[in-house]
């Protein structure tokens, strides 16, 4: 064991040596890289991803870097002076490092395009710049767990996890078709920015309530299986996903639960109506039997629900969204005395759940959730709409069967009313959790909320994780405060989530791609873009809620993007920028109110018109 010991010690000095005199290993790692894109050839290459708004939420940038070659250096303290002028570098260590001669040792890395082009105008000797593209995140940690993370081209948890299996489908289908080989493929995903806004207010406020120590929320439109957005505390900044821990990177609505016991019991007594309208028997709250336990009917119920089931989506497969082992997670069932639940599963993940509640109250519709809406071919303008991915349930009972049940009615006498016509419906649980030889006791939470929103409901589902040690005295037991309070920071939010979908909605043939600034990967997001461009600009102006912002001077697509909030019949004269409106900057609109943007241009425009030009 010594002598293994000392060899790799020899060994490895023998590495470091060789790659500090000539640089073997770094020429190596190029080598390869070379080597990957030549063999790529002509496959699509990831593009941008959008939200539903075409709103950016991953670009490729370059990663300019700066490295030193110590034999080319003709003055080191000069060097570094000159260096420093530029770049916030550590002119100690370097000048050791230097001087001990080594061959080459980075100095910066992500530097911004005016330090680049201040570097190139010193022409310094032994001062060279590397370009690499990386994949940045301009949204940061927002819906970071639906949309994952990707590293030097491959995708490694979440869409972009599912990105690189989209891109060989892609490439063999056109190969099928004799059809040219696009170099890059963008994707439009469902989720809205607006909404994820929304509920990560909701999970910083949830923050606050005693004992939470982690929470997650999805939002999901009905009928669709579409997410809209997806929030989740402790988060991680995909930017830098190797600083996080593998806990902090896990979708908790993909990790396996157990089911609080109201939920469960409404699971179990739509079970016995479903049971009985099947059988042709007179269905109503008043005649209901929860324990008419007819095996087969339950069954098929949580096969086409999709209850107990580990879900397929095309953001959960792989890297950091895999499930863990449910006997690593739940080896025991929460304390007290159970009530008899009949055939409903003991356990889900929060995102079957979800999924089961949208169908279940949305008429019988089988949906399966899913973020990537649609590929965008940049060069031929080319969109393929895609269709989640089916696993085989079952089709779904006929929906005179659920009408018959009349299952809203269900949901309706137990859940508490809120704004925007919305119902709630909440529990807790405590549970022992078991890894390896350790446990510990967790009360899990969840609310369910159903939401109007037009054409189809939305579907909210909350998901709190709390320490018992740390919830007040007050609250053991029914948890009667804690749940009101939390309805509370719910309730404020539903109007809003509601009003930005059937906006959304209503806008969404006229929206124009976001167009990111070129240049460097930047160190920080506030260095996208020259200041006049940056984002702060147009938000000095936007107007409070219900009132009109001054549009003088902006562009058709960032008009029509301060309007998204404003239910309004929007008429267009003229091209260009924005010169006039009506009603003018202040006023109080009504919804449907008809609204006119005047562009500089005298030729006539209207919205279906837009939707057929090109980009501005």
């Amino acid at each position: 064991m010594v002598l293994s010991a000392v060899l790799l010690m020899l060994l490895g000095g023998g590495v470091w040596s060789l790659e500090q005199q000539f640089g073997l290993i770094t020429l190596a790692r190029e080598g390869l890289a070379d080597a990957k894109k030549g063999l790529a050839g002509n496959d699509p290459r990831r593009g941008v991803i959008y939200d539903r708004n075409l709103k950016q939420m991953a670009v490729n940038m370059q990663e300019v870097s700066v490295y030193l070659r110590s034999r080319e250096i003709e003055s080191i303290p000069h060097t570094l002076v000159e260096l420093a002028g530029v770049l916030p570098v550590e002119r100690q260590r370097l000048q050791e490092q230097l001087e001990r001669g080594e061959l080459r040792l980075w100095a910066a890395r992500g530097i911004t395009e005016e330090q680049e082009m201040a570097l190139k105008a010193l022409r310094l000797p032994g001062v060279y710049l590397q370009r690499d593209e990386k994949r940045y995140y301009p949204a940061e940690s927002q819906a970071a767990h639906l949309l994952g993370y990707a590293e030097e081209g491959i995708g490694l948890a979440g869409v972009e996890y599912s990105y690189d299996r989209l891109l060989a489908d892609r490439k063999q289908h056109l190969q099928q078709a004799n059809k040219p080989l696009p170099a890059v493929q963008d994707l439009v995903l469902t989720v809205d920015l607006k909404m994820q806004a929304v509920l990560e207010q909701l999970l910083d406020a949830a923050e606050t309530l005693p004992g939470v120590v982690q929470s997650a929320v999805y939002m999901l439109e009905g009928g669709s299986g579409e997410l809209l957005a997806a929030a989740q505390r402790p988060s991680f900044n995909p930017n830098s996903f190797a600083a996080y821990r593998q806990e902090e990177r896990q979708n908790l609505f993909l990790q396996p639960m157990l089911l609080p016991g109201r939920f469960r019991l409404l699971f179990r007594d739509a079970a016995a109506m479903i049971a009985q309208a099947t059988r042709g028997e007179g269905v109503g709250i008043w005649s209901l039997n929860p324990l008419d336990n007819d095996l087969g009917s339950a069954l098929r119920l949580w096969e086409w629900l999709g209850l107990g089931e580990i879900l397929e989506t095309d953001f959960e497969a792989g890297g950091a969204n895999r499930p863990v082992p449910m006997a690593d997670r739940l080896a025991l069932a929460p304390f007290g005395k159970a009530a008899d639940y009949g055939m409903v599963p003991e356990t889900s993940t929060p995102l079957g759940v979800l999924t089961a509640l949208s169908v279940l109250f949305g008429g019988g519709e089988q949906v399966q959730p899913f973020v990537v809406k649609k590929i965008v071919d940049i060069e031929t303008g080319e969109e393929i709409v895609l269709s989640p991915r089916q696993d085989g349930r079952a089709e779904g009972l006929p929906a005179d069967i659920v009408e018959i049940a009349d299952i809203d009615a269900l949901l309706s006498r137990q859940a508490e009313p809120a704004p925007a016509r919305a119902l709630i419906f909440q529990d807790s649980l405590l549970a022992r959790l078991e890894a390896g030889p350790y446990w510990r006791l967790q009360v899990s939470h969840l609310l369910y909320a159903i939401l109007p929103a037009g054409g189809e409901n939305l579907h909210l589902l909350l998901l709190l994780h709390r320490d018992p040690k740390m919830v007040a005295a007050k609250e053991d037991g029914d948890g009667d405060h804690f749940a009101a309070t939390l309805r509370q920071l719910v309730s404020e939010r539903l109007e809003r989530l509601s009003m930005l979908q059937q906006v959304g909605r209503s806008v969404a043939a006229y929206v124009i791609p976001e167009e990111g600034e070129g240049g460097n990967y930047p160190l920080f997001p506030e260095e996208l873009g020259p200041a006049g461009d940056k984002p702060t600009t147009a938000d000095s102006r936007e107007a409070r809620p219900g009132m009109l912002p001054d549009l003088t001077g902006f562009s058709l697509r960032k008009s029509l993007r301060l309007l998204q909030g404003l239910q309004l019949d929007i008429k267009i004269s003229g091209t260009g920028w924005v010169v006039g409106q009506e009603p003018p900057p202040g006023t109080l609109v009504n919804p449907g109110q008809e609204f006119r943007l005047i562009l500089q241009a005298s030729e006539n425009l209207n919205l279906d018109k837009l939707s057929k030009r090109p980009a501005e």
